[in-house]
């Protein structure tokens, strides 16, 4: 008896195992905007940063995940004011992930990159391969005409002096 229950443990270990290391938060995830922006989530070691089709690169930024949810911390325009952004990860499976962001209230489901990513430091040559990859994701704009139209009323303010 003390054996079946030792073998047992021991299954159930490993069982336990299996499932937290299949679902890592680690690699290279891509997800669509509403607005059909293309977004890329890189991730190395505990960094990360993203890359757009429309040529925005962030710099990396360390995180932490304590039980199910990610945190980090972003400067805002002041270089003394600090938001820590939390959201909690859930994996759908191997391949999909949906991050719930607790500040915001905002979901977002991120899809495994299947390539190797190169030149992920060239931010140069990470905007032309980024540009590359979303066309095969096809991100469309899913906003109604009346966000579209708020969104092109938001223009740039040009100050002649």
């Amino acid at each position: 008896m003390k054996f079946f229950m030792l073998f047992f443990s021991i299954i159930l270990l490993c069982s336990c195992a299996t499932c937290t290391t299949k679902n890592k938060f680690s690699g290279n995830w891509y997800t669509c905007g509403k607005d059909g922006t293309y977004y890329e989530l890189l991730i190395q070691g505990n960094l990360f940063k993203y890359s757009t089709n429309k040529g925005l690169i962030t710099k990396w930024y360390n995180f932490k995940i304590t039980g199910d949810t990610l945190s980090y911390e972003e400067s805002n325009l002041l270089a003394d004011s600090i938001i820590t952004i939390k959201s909690i990860i859930h994996f759908n499976n191997v391949n999909e992930m949906r991050l719930e962001y607790l500040t915001s209230n905002e979901q977002w489901t991120f899809y495994r990159i299947q390539e190797k990513i190169t030149d992920i430091e060239n931010d140069e040559k990470l905007k032309v391969f980024t540009r590359d990859r979303s066309k095969k994701a096809n991100c469309l704009d899913k906003r109604t005409e009346e966000e579209i139209r708020q969104d092109s009323s938001v223009k740039e303010i040009y100050f002649q002096f």
